[in-house]
């Protein structure tokens, strides 16, 4: 389940990540990139099906030559998915809100490649279908 709320975020995400095309699963690629990663996950709000309200963090990295270009695609990403009205759902979880925690935030300029890295957490508030008895 985790997995499938971190691609659905993923997708969510790339299509507003332009000018990248893609987002690495895990680390950084060596230029140019985005990537996501699952941070931890702990449970809100617990119901008696075992069910309950959940919090996921996805760290949300991004590097590039150009500072404006890995800023610019970080925020609108950042802007874009805790605006959003309606969230990705199956029949055993639904998202019900993606907030910026934090957003944005500069790391490094890597010395050998003078590419700026940046940081970012999406904190992703899923419900979790408890089980039927």
């Amino acid at each position: 389940m985790y997995g499938e709320i971190m691609q659905a975020v993923k997708a969510l995400a790339l299509a507003h990540a332009s000018p990248f095309a893609r987002i690495e699963n895990g680390l950084l690629p060596k230029e140019n990139g985005i990537s996501i990663a699952m941070g931890p996950s702990n449970p809100n709000e617990r119901h008696l099906d075992r069910g309950g309200i959940h919090t996921m963090q996805l760290v949300l990295n991004g590097k590039h030559k150009d500072q404006s270009i890995v800023v610019g695609a970080l925020s609108c990403i950042h802007t874009s998915l805790t605006r959003m009205r309606e969230y990705p759902s199956t029949n055993d979880w639904q998202i019900t809100s993606i907030e910026s925690n934090p957003g944005p935030n500069f790391i490094e300029q890597e010395p050998s490649t003078k590419q700026w890295l940046y940081g970012s957490v999406l904190a992703v508030g899923f419900y979790m279908k408890g089980v039927e008895a």
